[in-house]
Order: C-alpha cells, then sequence, then structure tokens
C-alpha cells in the first residue's frame, strides 16, 4: 500500500477514535488526587492498537503486521526496552549539567536478545554516543552514571509485584 495511502487511512482511523480519547481523560479526572497511574485502552481504529495515556501524554501502541497488527505505533515490548535507553540518557544529560561537563549530543541505542525470553533471560544491549568536547574520563564517568540510572536499576534489582484484576468499564 502507498505510503499517502496508509497514512492518510491512519489519520481518519485516528479522527475517528475520539471517543476513545475523551474516555481516557475522564478515567484521568476519577484519578486525580490518587498515585499515578497510566491507562492503556484499546483503540478500535485499528486491528490491535491501543492507546497509553500518562499524565497529558499520549503513544498509539500496537503490533507488527506478522502479529496481527498494522505497525502503527511501538510495541509493548519496544516500550519496555526503550524505557532503559531513554533513563540512561536523561540521567546522563541530567548528571552532566550538574556537573559541568560540556556534552552536546546523546544517542543510546537498544539491542535486544529475547531468544530466551520464554527461560526467563532477557538480554538487552546498551550503547551511549556522546558527543561534545568531552575527555576521556569524563565520557567514562557519563557511561558510570547512565549504568545506574533508575529503570536499569528497577530492571535489574528491584522484584517487581504485579497484581492484575477485574474492574467494572466505564459505561457499563
Amino acid at each position: 500500500m502507498p505510503f499517502s495511502v496508509q497514512r492518510n487511512s491512519f489519520i481518519g482511523r485516528l479522527q475517528r477514535s475520539t471517543a476513545s480519547q475523551r474516555s481516557v481523560k475522564w478515567v484521568f479526572r476519577k484519578l486525580k488526587g490518587h498515585s499515578m497511574a497510566i491507562v492503556v485502552t484499546r483503540n478500535r481504529a485499528g486491528k490491535m492498537m491501543h492507546t497509553v495515556a500518562v499524565r497529558q501524554h499520549s503513544i498509539v501502541v500496537d503490533e507488527p503486521e506478522s502479529n496481527g497488527g498494522e505497525d502503527l505505533g511501538p510495541t509493548a515490548h519496544e516500550l519496555y526496552d526503550s524505557a532503559v535507553g531513554t533513563c540512561k540518557a536523561m540521567t546522563a544529560l541530567w548528571y552532566a549539567k550538574r556537573k559541568g561537563i560540556p556534552v552536546e549530543g546523546i544517542e543510546v541505542t537498544v539491542e535486544r536478545d529475547d531468544s530466551e525470553e520464554r527461560k526467563g533471560i532477557y538480554r538487552l544491549f546498551v550503547t551511549l554516543a556522546l558527543t561534545g568536547p568531552l575527555t576521556e574520563e569524563q565520557r567514562q564517568e557519563l557511561l558510570n552514571v547512565a549504568s545506574k540510572c533508575p529503570v536499569h536499576r528497577l530492571m535489574t534489582d528491584a522484584t517487581t509485584q504485579i497484581r492484575t484484576a477485574l474492574r467494572q468499564a466505564a459505561g457499563d
């Protein structure tokens, strides 16, 4: 399918999904004053598409065509992987600003090896590309700080407990 047709089709589906966006806003109004909640809502404009609402932001999540989706957004696994890459980049930048380290650009690449995920082994290989007039010592310092970012520590040091329950859907 030509890109322009696919793009226009996607825009039309997003415009038709305003009811889904309104329901996400309603949920956020109801959750004010409670701990932060991330709300994931099926977006019927796509076969597998969902909308993730975080504070005032929304992210379209989908699956590739090979998994029954239309590849209209990143997958849940890609968001998980990107969380650690984003955290490393932001942690390095925060630290550099605080310490006066002249970093100009940060690019983080995350590669996944999920070949043994069913055995409980999930490997991420992360590389940082740093630009600016940095000494080797500053580069190593930023690498060390990025390696200790909160999401990295959460993924590797914390025991995550997840409880899943049913609740009455809005409008039911």
